[in-house]
């Protein structure tokens, strides 16, 4: 029975780490052009190589639930560069979105 206790005891301690590192938090912030500073709505905001994602809205204010620390935010909208950004322990991110070059090659 003592090694039962044990075991049960490693497995609990386990997953109770596990979680731990895989700690997910709530991410917010504002998306603004860099021309002016203005609000930009309808920016997609998605963690990289998932299909978890949401819009900016009027204000270009988004919030995204359930990002893991290692996650990678990707800011996109037509006309703009996309951009990359590593969360970390941060759970404020704010955006200037660059227009993109329209130069043709």
């Amino acid at each position: 029975m003592n090694v039962f206790l044990r075991l049960c005891l490693a497995v609990f301690l386990l997953v109770c780490v596990a979680s731990h590192l895989q700690a997910q938090q709530t991410v917010s912030g504002r998306v603004t052009q860099t021309e002016d500073g203005e609000p930009l709505p309808g920016v997609s905001v998605s963690l990289k190589n998932t299909t978890t994602g949401v819009i900016t809205n009027a204000a270009g204010v988004y919030v995204l639930d359930g990002v893991p620390e290692k996650a990678v935010l990707v800011f996109s909208f037509i006309g703009k560069e996309t951009q990359e950004i590593a969360v970390g322990t941060r759970t404020a991110i704010n955006v200037q979105l660059n227009p993109a070059s329209t130069e043709l090659t």
